[in-house]
């Protein structure tokens, strides 16, 4: 696989916040190069009823993590996606980021209507697990345990193609 990407990529508030209860949330900027945030997702990850981890983390975040103060946000997007998913699309069609970190369904949606690449939490632990960061099953069981809602098919199919692409790897390498 090739070395890190120099991809931009904004994340929302679901992938940071399972990827720092993982302490897997290092893989971003190891996969992806430049990593945008806007404020309203570390308002969120602050938000008193956080977890601890997650305030700890998201007052000193580190120093990869670019977080956008000032977002020119969609005002359609207000009744339809809470303040995170929104300025994420938001910031992620200013940017021209190449890729748009969101798990929600509804926020999944209307970014993919703005022809914004969309991943998720799920493709980033794929991601890493195929760079041999991470156990990539076990990662799916923790996440769930972390009350990750993910449905028995997309742990399938996310298993399924972890096992297709390392054996291509395996087979390449």
């Amino acid at each position: 696989m090739a070395e890190k990407s120099t991809l931009i990529v904004v994340a929302d508030t679901t992938p940071v916040n399972y990827l720092v209860q993982l302490e897997a949330v290092d893989l971003l900027p190891a996969l992806f190069g430049r990593v945008l945030v806007p404020r309203a997702v570390i308002d969120e990850l602050t938000h008193k009823n956080s977890r601890p981890v997650l305030r700890a983390w998201s007052v000193a975040p580190p120093a990869w993590l670019e977080v956008v103060d000032h977002i020119d946000s969609d005002p359609l997007l207000a009744d339809l996606l809470g303040a995170g998913e929104r300025d994420a699309i938001s910031l992620a069609s200013q940017m021209h980021a190449d890729l748009v970190l969101i798990d929600e369904a509804a926020g999944r949606r209307v970014a993919m209507a703005r022809n914004l690449a969309v991943a998720g939490t799920v493709a980033v632990l794929l991601r890493g697990s195929l760079r041999h960061s991470i156990d990539f099953a076990a990662s799916l069981k923790r996440l769930r345990a972390r009350g990750f809602r993910m449905t028995d098919k997309l742990e399938a199919d996310a298993l399924a193609l972890y096992v297709s692409q390392r054996d291509q790897q395996d087979r390449q390498g």
